[in-house]
């Protein structure tokens, strides 16, 4: 059954032709409100901003007393990118700067190798400070797969100029840890 509407006096009408979907009959005389029907009211765009960097070959991370959290010192690779540029500070963190204040969701990963039933810890860190609700731990297994995989999620508040990166801690040993593989990405979640 058709349903019939007034549009600035003239008649227009909806013909069902889905439960969602309606053919629309006007007269030619209007083609503005066809295109206003059609479209509807928009609302603005939302900022485009996000930022990801990964490594994917091996480096090392000096060894320090067991349980201590500190930055990996590697540098990643950017990849897409708005708002966001590779740490300078941390390169394996990103830095807003798209010049506003920005609530960010941060994703990070690591595959962090340390020997034989080690206990390892990931943190992300905001300009080179540990955000301490942001900790996870893994174990490593025995032999050739002796490495931990992490990973940790969060909602930070970046104002321009902060840097988001991520730190390890080995809970077992003091030796050396090799981070196999880690990334970093931050999405958009609202202007502050």
């Amino acid at each position: 059954m058709p349903v019939e509407l007034e549009v600035s006096g003239t008649k227009v009408e909806l013909e069902p032709i889905t439960a969602q979907t309606f053919s629309l009959t006007v007269p030619s005389a209007v083609p503005a409100v066809v295109t206003a029907l059609a479209t509807g009211p928009q609302g603005p765009a939302a900022p485009a901003f996000y930022g990801s960097i990964a490594r994917t070959v091996s480096g090392t991370v000096a060894g320090t007393t067991a349980g201590t959290f500190r930055t990996t010192g590697l540098s990643g690779t950017l990849g897409e990118a708005a708002g966001f540029v590779r740490g300078t500070d941390d390169e394996m963190g990103l830095r807003n700067t798209s010049g506003r204040t920005l609530l960010m969701e941060f994703y990070g990963s690591a595959d962090v190798q340390a020997g034989n039933n080690h206990v390892i810890g990931l943190k992300l860190a905001k300009n080179g400070v540990a955000i301490d609700a942001t900790e996870c731990r893994s174990g490593t297994g025995q032999g050739s797969v002796n490495f931990a995989k992490t990973v940790t999620n969060w909602l930070v508040e970046v104002e321009d100029g902060d840097e988001v990166s991520l730190f390890v801690a080995d809970f077992t040993g003091t030796a050396a840890l090799t981070v196999q593989r880690c990334r970093l990405v931050a999405t958009f979640v609202a202007e502050v």
